[in-house]
């Protein structure tokens, strides 16, 4: 539908105009997002053959790779059989439907799937399918809790016994809806996103994982605009001058306001949090119940070492803007608190009576206790042991050299 060219508009025609651009702009938008993730997106599928999967050493069982896949035996009901793929790399979005093709597994076989995320290195997560996920070799792992980010390895875990041997065959990972269906989900999603308070939280607006296309919600909202403002000037070809700059404002003020909303929408969340985390505790229990509580309890245990009066501590930890670290300088104050050293300091940047806080990821000084010294790369500094926190660090006292 395209309005006649004419000087003489009416307020109303003026004003369907502005509405008329706006909606084209977001079906054209989201006819565009389609093809895009239909032709340029790549399908996210990945076959995992029973050959590539690797059995995780002190799981329990044996596994042996045969030209029909992996034979798994596990007769012992202590084994857990751990099986996990080669890395991947794949997003999260791209691809949640896993199906395995294994023979010899029973129907009451007690099974996870099991996945590593590129959010939390080092962890898995776990998944227990249903009787009917069992029974149909398929779980959809779609907004299953830890299925985000980058989905690194992924994997079976069997627990024993296993009454006779299981070929597994292959894994196959894909998408679980069409690229299109799939995009908007992942758009939809980060447009929703919730975070918690963070260090960043107070001056940025962080929309959490990228969707598959890469646009954040700003981006988004910025087409949008762009969009409409060019469909607007066809559709008004004969509007005046300050009608257009009024639907430029406007759309723009529109925009603006949707980004706003999910922003306050955004803070309400966090302040649910932060009441349902603090409301009803004294100030002085405030800090227990913080995401750091635990960190909290621990430094408190090591001020009682410290003087009264505001002394100078030194926290050494292996980066320079270590999160422990801070948090830990953060819950000394008023201690003169100084943070983010790598290396040992000289005899002459500190003196008796200084304290220093080695946290446990630094593995480059080492206290030589018949000595009663740091030891760094030549480098030698008197000290005290005051106290050894395992899993956090060491709490030292600079003395006199002897």
């Amino acid at each position: 539908m395209t309005l006649a060219p004419s000087a003489d508009k009416s307020p109303l025609a003026r004003t369907l105009s502005i509405a008329a651009a706006a909606g084209l702009a977001a079906i054209v938008l989201g006819l565009g997002l389609c093809l895009y993730a239909t032709i340029a997106v790549p399908s996210g599928e990945a076959v995992i053959t029973g050959q590539d999967l690797q059995l995780k050493s002190g799981s329990g069982g044996n596994a042996e790779a045969t030209a029909n896949g992996l034979l798994v035996r596990a007769p012992d009901a202590r084994a857990t059989p751990l099986l996990l793929s080669p890395p991947l790399g794949l997003p999260a979005t791209s691809a949640s439907r896993l199906s395995w093709s294994a023979v010899g597994l029973r129907p009451n076989q007690d099974l996870q799937v099991v996945w590593g995320n590129s959010l939390t290195p080092g962890r898995l997560m776990a998944y227990q399918p249903s009787a009917t996920e069992r029974e149909q070799a398929t779980v959809n792992l779609n907004g299953k809790p830890g299925w985000s980010g980058r989905i690194n390895q992924i994997g079976l875990l069997l627990r024993g016994p296993l009454p006779e041997p299981v070929l597994i065959s292959s894994l196959t990972l894909a998408p679980a809806t069409g690229a299109c269906t799939a995009s908007f989900n992942a758009l939809i999603k980060a447009w929703s996103h919730r975070e918690d308070w963070s260090q960043r939280s107070i001056n940025f607006s962080l929309s959490g994982e990228r969707p598959v296309l890469g646009l954040t919600p700003t981006l988004l909202v910025a087409l949008w605009i762009a969009l409409a403002v060019l469909i607007h000037l066809g559709l008004c070809r004969g509007c005046a001058c300050n009608h257009h700059a009024t639907a430029v404002l406007l759309l723009f003020a529109i925009g603006w306001i949707a980004l706003d909303l999910r922003w306050q929408g955004q803070l309400w969340s966090r302040l649910a949090d932060s009441h349902n985390r603090y409301a009803g505790l004294e100030q002085t229990e405030r800090p227990k119940a913080a995401p750091d509580g635990a960190l909290f309890e621990l430094i408190q245990r090591l001020r009682t070492h410290l003087p009264n009066e505001p002394a100078r501590v030194l926290i050494l930890s292996a980066k320079a803007n270590d999160y422990l670290g801070g948090r830990t300088a953060y819950h000394l104050l008023p201690h003169q608190v100084q943070d983010g050293l790598t290396r040992l300091p000289k005899p002459s940047e500190v003196k008796p009576g200084d304290y220093l806080i080695l946290l446990k990821s630094i593995q480059t000084i080492r206290y030589d206790d018949r000595q009663q010294t740091l030891e760094m790369n030549g480098l030698s500094l008197p000290v005290e042991s005051i106290q050894s926190v395992r899993g956090f660090g060491a709490l030292f006292r600079v003395r006199e050299a002897t």
